[in-house]
């Protein structure tokens, strides 16, 4: 990461606030190493930024962020292993929100009821084995916000976008890359861009992931992962090819791709319990590129059952007549962390 170099000029000018406070933040601000802050409600206003090093934050109320938000944590400075935005009543970002992690796994929990997200939020860790990210509550993304979730490997555990009983509403652009993320309900006409080494999980027992949201296996090594839940119309699939996977919970005993339509239709059964589940991939897939594949080499490590067959994959070119991206924006590169503070 990039900011190693610079964090230890940066905290020989770090601005300390009060411990207890609600407040507006009016001014570029460096936040002290070390700290355990306690505020009632905080915004952000526009053209500034908020910069906290190896800070936990624990709200009592609203954060609303105009400006940008910067969270930072590296091992060989401070001694906490979490970083976090965390009791906060609901969480308003129209500007930049970023948390980083380098040299330790990053550990976030926010603790909130709703998050709203008009603009970016990034979340970015080096120690991917070591790095989860919880956080429940109510998501909604709206149609120019962004969710960037960049590790350098792929993790062991990731992000639970949503608890039982929310929805995680995504009118937006979610974006992965050596992430994995898993959620339990989607709504929305969004776009989930499954990056290289990437892995989007849905497996909600009560919701049907909807057609509207595009799913886009952007990498040769895009994962999406889908439970044994029967879906009542297609997932909509972009850049399925080069030899990504659709995994299922089950052995797959069957599959058919209708040439007419661009639908795959899977079948998988195991201990007498079937389900079928359909793909729109679009139009120009050669059935004859069809491959089955065992679960072990996809991930085991992030603690998916090894099941023979139960990932499919194509191993051509993504045809050209296959269902568009377009709907899909380019993610974004991770920013650059604020200047140097002028002592």
């Amino acid at each position: 990461m990039q900011f190693g170099s610079i964090l230890t000029v940066l905290t020989s000018a770090l601005v300390a606030l009060p411990a207890t406070m609600a407040s507006r933040i009016a001014q570029n601000t460096y936040s002290n190493i070390n700290a355990d802050y306690c505020y009632d409600d905080v915004v952000i206003e526009h053209g500034v930024f908020w910069c906290c090093f190896d800070t936990v934050l624990r709200f009592g109320g609203a954060f609303i962020n105009h400006g940008s938000f910067y969270l930072f944590h590296d091992r060989r400075t401070g001694t906490l292993l979490n970083l976090g935005v965390v009791g906060c009543d609901y969480i308003e970002n129209y500007g930049l929100m970023y948390f980083n992690s380098i040299h330790v796994g990053i550990q976030i929990d926010l603790m909130t009821s709703h998050v709203k997200n008009s603009g970016d939020f990034f979340f970015m860790g080096e120690d991917a084995y070591n790095s989860k990210i919880k956080m429940p509550g109510t998501w909604e993304i709206t149609k120019t916000g962004s969710f960037n979730m960049y590790f350098d490997s792929r993790p062991q555990r990731g992000a639970v976008l949503g608890t039982v009983g929310t929805v995680f509403t995504n009118d937006g652009q979610i974006c992965l890359r050596n992430a994995y993320i898993d959620s339990l309900v989607v709504k929305g006409k969004g776009c989930i861009n499954i990056g290289e080494d990437s892995v989007f999980r849905y497996q909600s027992s009560t919701d049907i992931f909807p057609a509207s949201q595009t799913i886009f296996l952007s990498s040769k090594t895009s994962m999406l992962f889908v439970g044994a839940d029967r879906q009542y119309y297609a997932y909509t699939i972009a850049g399925w090819g080069n030899g990504n996977y659709i995994v299922h919970s089950y052995p797959i005993i069957n599959y058919s791709y209708d040439t007419d339509v661009g639908v795959l239709t899977v079948d998988a059964s195991q201990y007498n319990i079937k389900y079928r589940m359909k793909y729109n991939i679009g139009l120009g897939y050669d059935p004859e590129l069809f491959e089955l594949a065992s679960m072990v080499p996809l991930g085991s490590d992030l603690g998916f059952y090894s099941k023979t067959n139960a990932g499919i994959t194509y191993l051509g070119d993504v045809p050209a007549s296959s269902t568009s991206s377009s709907g899909c924006k380019p993610c974004k590169d991770a920013p650059m962390f604020p200047p140097e503070p002028i002592e």
